[in-house]
């Protein structure tokens, strides 16, 4: 998986190291989550943090914390192989 840390601040909307953070915190959230059997939240948790970047994909834009295409889509990827994982 791609270290949230290591983006460019230029994939951000605006304040990427609270960004990054905040991505951070939720990824964590999520393989806890799953690995004590919590699946329902750590759908949710996904579908949330999904959210936060598919703007260029068909996704509401105006809510996207990460603006920059390619780096949606890698991602976008890396999530969808998480979850099917």
């Amino acid at each position: 998986m791609t270290n949230i840390q290591e983006l460019p601040p230029e994939a951000f909307d605006k304040n990427s190291e609270e960004r990054k953070e905040s991505f951070s915190e939720k990824l964590a959230e999520i393989i806890l989550q799953r690995e004590t059997g919590d699946l329902n939240a750590a759908i949710h948790q996904v579908e949330n943090l999904r959210s936060k970047m598919n703007g260029c994909f068909g996704g509401n834009p105006n809510n996207d914390w990460i603006t920059d295409c390619p780096t949606q889509e890698l991602l976008l990827s890396q999530i969808d192989a998480l979850v099917a994982y």
